[in-house]
């Protein structure tokens, strides 16, 4: 299911950056590519790297997989739900006047912590050793 969640959110971050490359008046694209790439790889190698973190998000992990959070049609839905609105607010700012930067780079990040999820989540599967 994480890998389902991670795929729906770079194809909807995808979507909202082929928009924002159509329009003329977003300025600055390569910076916010730039810092966009930054925020994902900062975000997924903290996640990875940093033993605390790391540790945080395998407790969580298997905390909702005991209690069978993120197996059902609601829990899906509101995650589904959740990444449908933070596409929809990049999109907004990039419609908008202000400057899509801040919503790209945060966006990237929420990418990376899910990415670092699909990889803990496949480490966990396999066991120990």
């Amino acid at each position: 299911m994480h890998t389902s969640l991670a795929l729906a959110a770079i194809l909807a971050y995808a979507a909202c950056a082929m928009e924002a490359w159509r329009l003329p008046h977003v300025a600055n694209l390569p910076r916010t590519a730039a810092f966009s790439a930054f925020f994902f790889l900062g975000t997924l190698a903290a996640t990875l790297w940093v033993p605390m973190l790391r540790n945080a998000i395998q407790l969580h992990l298997m905390t909702s997989y005991r209690t069978g959070f993120g197996q059902g049609l609601v829990s899906v839905a509101v995650s589904l739900t959740t990444i449908l609105a933070a596409a929809t607010f990049l999109l907004w700012r990039i419609h908008g006047s202000g400057d899509p930067a801040p919503a790209f780079s945060a966006f990237a990040a929420g990418i990376g912590l899910l990415v670092a999820q699909v990889v803990l989540v496949r480490r966990l599967g396999r066991g120990p050793g």
